[in-house]
């Protein structure tokens, strides 16, 4: 299955957010901005917020360039993981600048809105003010991770886009401990030369400091946050990734059974992803629906009750609580039943080599095998071992699958690797003793007559065949059990025990 065009899909809806949030700002700049008086003190605070952010990245700018010379070197990391760290800071910093930005525009207007118009204008110039924030968090964050992922999305090559969470947490890191010091101390400060030495109110327009004060305010919970918030956001879907990507082939096959492992593992890695742009775009509808709502005066005819607006947040917050609910149980049960059909599942066919008909006939035959000689019983197929030997991918598998029946893990598991072109077996607990070397030697001339003609649904046959016949055999003769704790030797019980 190729996932192409949905990986191409994703950036592109970054893309449409970054540009609905600058329309927005756009749209808060146009708004009035109050008296002169007003104007003067709220220049001062973005000028004193932009000064900050452009000082404190001036710094962050020679600790990126630093640590991202670093990676190039280090093993195991390289020029991609040092451009995924370089994008990904500076993807936080532009988040924070055209937040900040919006911000400090949007503060004087919402206080003139609520001056001249109301409750109702002053939150809609808020609510549009924090929603460029909160779009150039998600936009930005949505079209780097999205772009990484087309360019390095293949399991190989997926650990190169940690690169750039780890960007993302080193601004996150130093916006929000500069911010959050930066408005600790203005805010102490002011306090103490206003309300302390001067005896004037907080935040009273005569104290100096009050300017500072609300400059921290800025930087400290809209920068810092803002950066916070972006780590969290990016950092969430790239650890993900990074699961899906190294996740063993038995859980892949597990979460994704109709897919060939190799389709698999890109689904549950684009997973994540299409998540995020599915919550961008609701959030998109969300910002346009609050704009319906004005134009409808739904939000002043609210606003000028306040027991309605309470009922409508309740009535909000409970169909959330509903559908959560809902997914949360729905899930629960889902996954019960998904548990109960993987557990009986014993036939991976990774490679779709198999004839699906009689794939599902042996899973039935399988079952019959295993309630009769208490063994588990697995045929995998796949055309990519990761990089490992076809014995050692085959132990892999039956260990990181919980295969095996018993504390001692009883089972069998036939690989057919085409990738190293090999047929093996991989056995534990009594069927090691069942499955001596001379019957595994035989057993793999019967499964190479049908794998050499191509005919791989044969080989599957001739497993099991060969499986009914050596467990009713039995344990052959001289096969015994050694007792590490009493030292005891003993002989085995037969195989198709009662």
């Amino acid at each position: 299955m190729d996932f192409t065009n949905y990986t191409l899909f994703i950036p592109v809806i970054g893309i449409i957010g970054i540009l609905a949030a600058f329309t927005i700002y756009q749209a808060v700049k146009k708004q009035p901005d109050g008296s002169k008086e007003m104007q003067d003190i709220a220049a001062s605070i973005h000028e004193g917020a932009m000064a900050f952010l452009f000082r404190e990245y001036k710094v962050l700018a020679v600790f990126i360039i630093i640590v991202a010379v670093l990676m190039i070197f280090a093993p195991g990391l390289g020029i991609k993981t040092a451009s995924a760290f370089i994008f990904g800071a500076v993807s936080s910093v532009l988040a924070g600048f055209f937040g900040m930005s919006a911000a400090t525009k949007a503060n004087v207007r919402t206080s003139e809105a609520a001056r001249s118009s109301g409750l109702a204008k002053a939150l809609s110039v808020s609510y549009n003010g924090g929603a460029v924030m909160g779009l150039s968090v998600a936009s930005f964050g949505l079209f780097g991770v999205g772009l990484l992922f087309i360019l390095l999305g293949s399991p190989e090559n997926a650990q190169y886009i940690n690169g750039f969470a780890m960007g993302a947490s080193s601004i996150a890191l130093f916006s929000r401990v500069g911010g959050g010091i930066y408005t600790k101390a203005a805010d102490v400060g002011a306090d103490l030369v206003g309300k302390v030495e001067a005896g004037i109110p907080e935040d009273d327009p005569r104290n100096p400091g009050v300017i500072a004060d609300n400059v921290g305010d800025n930087v400290g919970d809209i920068a810092g946050m803002g950066a916070d918030i972006f780590e969290s956001y990016v950092g969430s879907i790239i650890a993900t990734i990074a699961i899906a990507a190294t996740a063993a082939a038995a859980t892949v096959s597990t979460l994704a059974p109709s897919l060939s492992e190799e389709a698999g593992r890109s689904a549950l890695m684009l997973t994540p992803l299409m998540f995020a742009t599915l919550g961008l775009i609701a959030s998109l509808i969300g910002v346009f629906s609050m704009k319906i709502k004005r134009q409808h005066k739904l939000l002043e005819q609210c606003t000028n009750d306040r027991n309605h607006l309470l009922r409508i947040a309740y009535v909000s917050v409970g169909i959330w609580i509903f559908i959560i609910l809902w997914c949360i149980l729905t899930g629960t049960a889902y996954g019960q039943e998904e548990s109960e059909t993987v557990s009986k599942k014993r036939i991976y066919d990774m490679a779709n080599i198999l004839d699906i008909a009689y794939a599902d006939q042996a899973e039935g035959v399988i079952a019959d095998y295993q309630d009769q000689y208490h063994l588990d019983i697995v045929v995998v197929t796949t055309e990519d071992a990761q990089g490992k030997t076809a014995t050692a991918y085959a132990d892999d598998f039956y260990d990181t699958g919980s295969f095996g029946q018993g504390s001692d893990k009883d089972g069998i598991l036939f690989l057919i690797d085409m990738d190293n072109r090999e047929l093996v077996f991989s056995t534990g607990g009594r069927a090691i003793r069942i499955f001596t070397d001379q019957r595994i030697d035989s057993m793999l001339d019967n499964v190479y007559e049908g794998a050499s003609q191509g005919d791989y649904t044969a080989s599957v046959k001739a497993f099991l065949t060969d499986v009914d016949r050596y467990c009713k055999a039995g344990i052959p003769n001289g096969q015994y059990n050694y007792d590490t704790e009493t030292g005891k030797i003993s002989v085995l019980i037969h195989c198709n025990r009662e």
